[in-house]
């Protein structure tokens, strides 16, 4: 509970005066709480508390306060899983020109991310679609 109290008095120092060693010191306090804590949770602790400071403070306040531990949260490789699937494709058609009543039509090959067709017609109806599907598939057997 002290540690609570000195942030809550650090606090209302910094919103009468936001001064940016005040807001270290309440960043301090976080880390202790939290010690390997990053930039969007310790906005969120801040904005918890009701401090709203921007963005780029918080991360100057970081980098100068723990430039280790930042630099090691940037290195940590995001890990992503392939998604593939044999044999979806994926159709898509574009009304951003219909005032100009055109609309366009793509197909993509799931697995492999090939370009089946991109076309552009006056209509939206199935028939054209399927008319372009067809196309577009026999042009890669």
């Amino acid at each position: 509970m002290a540690a609570a109290d000195t942030i809550q008095s650090l606090i209302s120092a910094i919103e009468s005066n936001c001064d940016f060693a005040e807001l270290e010191k309440v960043v301090q306090e976080i880390q202790t709480l939290t010690p390997n804590i990053g930039q969007e949770r310790l906005l969120g602790a801040l904005r918890s508390t009701e401090l709203n400071v921007q963005r780029w403070g918080v991360m100057n306040c970081l980098r100068t306060l723990d430039p280790i531990g930042t630099a090691l949260r940037w290195r940590a490789a995001i890990y992503r899983r392939k998604y593939s699937v044999p044999t979806l494709f994926w159709l898509g058609s574009g009304h951003k020109l219909i005032r100009w009543h055109l609309v366009t039509h793509l197909c993509i090959d799931g697995y492999s991310c090939l370009i089946i067709y991109v076309h552009c017609c006056n209509d939206n109806t199935a028939d054209t679609v399927l008319e372009q599907f067809v196309k577009g598939v026999n042009s890669y057997r």
